[in-house]
């Protein structure tokens, strides 16, 4: 068996830590569509040479969660309308599947898990300024992160971490957009809703609670962001 070389086996694991900073980034609303992206400012920002960014970025460009412009620039990808709408259905169908999952596999950590991530997201919605909004955002995405973890379908969530690469650049802007979406508790009460039916094991309640969250969430950024038909 041969071994790969330390320094290639450590530039493996910066890039991968690269690619996943880069990735949260993307799930939780810190680069929205549209933003350009700089390599060198991105590798200043996370401490790193240019070349684990570079390849991160590669990489992401492959998956789709980001493109290269006609101007070779590299940029959040802006959807269509159309787009956005099939985005939205087959998030209904996969994360709904994976509440629903939730509620029939979760164990008790993984209940104590997804209870605490629900009170420090309606926290948060409560107790944050909207120009900390994308704060509020990291604690939406650790809920429902934390929902579908529960549902121990590995498979699964790698599906469900991709679809958020493009999903979650809009949520941001649909909900920065709305102060009723923050007056009201954003999501709380969908989210509510969500735990309290994985907790009673009620997998068509967990699933539709999710459902109905993901598509506020797409109508709210259909009434306040600009998008191309």
């Amino acid at each position: 068996m041969s071994l790969q070389p330390i320094a290639s086996v450590e530039r493996e694991t910066l890039g991968g830590r690269v690619y996943e900073d880069i990735c949260n980034h993307l799930r939780s609303g810190q680069m929205p569509p549209g933003q350009v992206l700089s390599l060198r400012k991105m590798a200043e920002a996370m401490a790193v040479s240019v070349m684990p960014v570079r390849d991160a970025v590669g990489r992401l460009v492959a998956e789709k969660a980001l493109v290269i412009s006609k101007n070779r620039t590299i940029q959040v990808p802006v959807l269509t309308r159309a787009q956005l709408r099939e985005l939205t259905a087959v998030r209904i169908e996969i994360e709904g599947y994976a509440a629903e999952m939730a509620a029939k596999n979760h164990t008790d950590a993984d209940l104590d898990k997804v209870t605490n991530a629900a009170l420090a997201y309606e926290a948060a919605c409560k107790e944050l300024p909207p120009n900390r909004r994308a704060e509020t955002m990291k604690y939406n995405l650790e809920l429902h992160f934390a929902i579908y973890d529960a549902c121990h379908m590995p498979s699964l969530i790698d599906i469900i971490s991709s679809l958020w690469l493009r999903a979650g650049p809009l949520i941001y802007l649909g909900n920065a957009g709305s102060l009723e979406w923050l007056e009201t508790g954003g999501s709380a009460d969908k989210h509510r809703r969500a735990v309290e039916a994985i907790r009673d094991r009620k997998p068509a309640l967990a699933r539709a609670a999710i459902a109905e969250d993901i598509l506020a969430a797409a109508e709210s950024v259909e009434r306040h962001v600009v998008l191309a038909d």
